[in-house]
């Protein structure tokens, strides 16, 4: 089958704007290259808050265990979320990563989560951290 002449024409212009696929690639693992910790497509930045209360609020039945681990000497975050029924589907597996926005102040982060099957958490589990369980 041959092209109708126009869309010849707009196909060569086109490709003829084009940047070539190796500077494409160039580009592109410059970007990847230089990329930070906290930054990138997937980072959100996220306010620490915290509260403490004296009982649940009205209505609140449902609660969540959460079982952290933070790595020693990373940024890196092992997280286990169970709901109050603690059925194995009701679990959610997460390595998650917290870069200060600000070094100074803890207030604000840049957040990025990796949802994990429960063997790679499993896997990450076996490394040395701190452990923290809370309920939510």
């Amino acid at each position: 089958m041959v092209p109708c002449r126009a869309h010849a024409t707009f196909a060569s212009t086109l490709l003829a704007d084009m940047p070539h696929p190796t500077e494409i690639r160039r580009a592109h693992n410059a970007c990847v290259l230089n990329r930070t910790p906290g930054s990138g497509a997937y980072a959100r930045t996220e306010r620490e808050q915290r509260w403490l209360l004296s009982e649940l609020p009205e209505g609140v039945t449902e609660s969540v265990e959460i079982q952290d681990r933070y790595f020693t000497g990373s940024t890196l975050r092992l997280r286990r979320m169970r709901s109050g029924s603690s059925s194995s589907s009701d679990t959610v597996h997460k390595l998650g990563q917290k870069v200060r926005v600000s070094s100074d102040s803890p207030e604000r982060v840049s957040l990025t989560n990796m949802y994990l099957t429960q063997d790679e958490f499993a896997l990450l589990e076996q490394l040395d951290g701190a452990s923290l369980t809370k309920t939510r």
